[in-house]
């Protein structure tokens, strides 16, 4: 199913009854954590989204929902709070999730380079993907979104942890998220 939000929405009670009625709870844990125990910080500048994507996350049984209007406030709480995966938008201002991102996984002062983060954004063209891909997000979901698609990446990203990359051009966990395997022709070559 996919959302999509026009700007004269004054109620969000039929899309949270729809929303409470298609998504299942997550089951109790996720990777070794309790649901009831996961931190999550979403920033989202837009109010109407803000609500949308918190009462999908409280539907699939998160308890501990932070909330930031933009990478600025985003960083405030990051060094204020611990939290087990960053949900954000790109476009926020003044500081974007872009950039919160870069600041995340490359600044000296990042209380977190590890912290799990998904882009949730509407800016889905190829290169938008990759750019956010090579700065260093986890996952990344493009608006609108489907609930499905959206549960998957937030599972994949607790039950399915990638290795972390450091160096001079990169931060951030590992782009490739399959292991290589190897063509019989390659290994004829060896044989020969």
């Amino acid at each position: 199913m996919t959302y999509t939000l026009y700007n004269r929405i004054d109620s969000y009670e039929p899309i949270r009854s729809y929303i409470e009625n298609m998504s299942a709870p997550i089951s109790g844990k996720l990777g070794n954590q309790p649901l009831r125990e996961i931190s999550i910080l979403l920033v989202e500048g837009d109010n109407r989204m803000r609500n949308l994507v918190k009462n999908v996350l409280t539907s699939f049984g998160f308890h501990t929902i932070h909330v930031a209007n933009n990478g600025q406030e985003a960083i405030e709480k990051l060094h204020a709070n611990k939290y087990d995966l960053i949900i954000t938008d790109w476009k926020t201002e003044p500081v974007s999730g872009y950039d919160l991102v870069h600041y995340i996984r490359n600044d000296p002062n990042s209380p977190d380079f590890f912290v799990p983060i998904i882009m949730l954004s509407g800016m889905a063209e190829k290169r938008h993907v990759e750019k956010a891909r090579d700065v260093g997000i986890t996952e990344f979901v493009a608006k609108p979104f489907s609930v499905e698609t959206f549960r998957a990446r937030i599972i994949s990203v607790f039950e399915n942890p990638r290795e972390f990359i450091f160096s001079s051009t990169y931060s951030g966990p590992n782009r490739r998220r399959h292991k290589s395997v190897r063509s019989p022709s390659t290994e004829r070559r060896r044989e020969d």
